[in-house]
C-alpha cells in the first residue's frame, strides 16, 4: 500500500488518516502503475479520496462546505470512504497525533462544558461512544481477544441480577493492561477486566465518579463470592 498526497490541504493528518486503515503503507510521490494505494487530493473548493485495494478501484469527491477547514474537510472525507471500503471503523475515529486529554484540557480552558466536549469527540472527531463514556454511568466491562468470554459474560449477568449499571468497552487484541500478561503467564490465566471511567488520566486533576468505584467494588465482591 502507498499513500499519495496532492494539494495544499493533503499533509500529515491526511497521511495519518491513511494510516489508521494502513499502518505499514509507504509514502510515495507518484502514483503506482500495480499495487493498493491510496491518494488524498485537496482542490481550490473541492476535495477527492481514491483508494485502489486488491484491484479494485473506488473513489469519493466532494464540494468543500464554505468556510470549512480544507484539512480536516479532506481527512473527513478520506476517512469516511476508508471506513466503507476496508469495513474497520477506528475506535478514537480520525483522532491522528493528539492526546484526548489536550484537547479536553484545552476545551475546558476555552469553558466548554462536558456535554459540548462529549460531542466534539463523537461528531467532529467520530469516536465510538465507548470511548467517550460518563462519568457516572457505571462500571466498564472490557471485550477483547484475549478476555475469557466466559468469564465476562458471568460479570455482566451478575451486575444485570444484581442492578449494577454497566458501560461496555469493546477493546484490540490487547487491553494495555496487567490483563494482557496474565492471561498469558505460565499455562494461562483466565481473565475478565472491569475499569473505573475516568477522565484526566495520570494527571494531578485525574477525576472519578465515586459511585462508580463503589460499584465496581460491589460487583468484584460479588463475583468473589460466587467464586468466578
Amino acid at each position: 500500500m502507498q499513500i499519495i498526497l496532492r494539494g495544499p490541504a493533503a499533509g500529515y493528518e491526511a497521511e495519518h488518516t491513511a494510516r489508521l486503515f494502513f499502518p505499514g503503507a509507504e509514502k510515495s510521490e507518484n502514483l503506482p502503475q500495480e499495487g493498493d494505494f491510496v491518494l488524498a487530493q485537496s482542490h481550490q473548493c473541492t476535495d477527492l479520496a481514491l483508494l485502489r485495494l486488491n484491484g479494485k478501484l473506488q473513489w469519493q469527491s466532494a464540494l468543500r462546505p464554505q468556510g470549512e477547514d480544507a484539512e480536516y474537510a479532506l481527512c473527513r472525507l478520506l476517512y469516511g470512504m476508508l471506513c466503507r471500503a476496508t469495513g474497520i471503523t477506528p475506535p478514537w475515529g480520525m483522532m491522528t497525533g493528539v492526546r484526548p486529554v489536550r484537547i479536553i484540557h484545552d476545551m475546558r480552558a476555552a469553558g466548554a462544558g462536558e456535554d459540548e466536549i462529549r460531542a466534539r469527540f463523537l461528531d467532529h472527531f467520530g469516536c465510538a461512544p465507548e470511548k467517550t463514556s460518563p462519568l457516572g454511568g457505571g462500571t466498564m466491562l472490557g471485550y477483547a481477544p484475549i478476555l475469557d468470554r466466559e468469564f465476562t459474560m458471568k460479570l455482566k449477568k451478575l451486575a444485570e441480577e444484581n442492578n449494577i449499571p454497566l458501560q461496555h468497552e469493546p477493546m484490540g487484541g490487547r487491553t494495555g493492561t496487567d490483563a494482557d500478561e496474565l492471561a498469558t503467564a505460565g499455562r494461562g490465566i483466565k481473565m475478565a477486566l472491569l475499569s473505573i471511567p475516568l477522565r484526566s488520566m495520570h494527571t494531578v486533576a485525574e477525576t472519578i465518579d465515586p459511585e462508580d468505584a463503589a460499584n465496581t467494588a460491589r460487583l468484584m465482591a460479588l463475583a468473589a463470592k460466587e467464586g468466578f
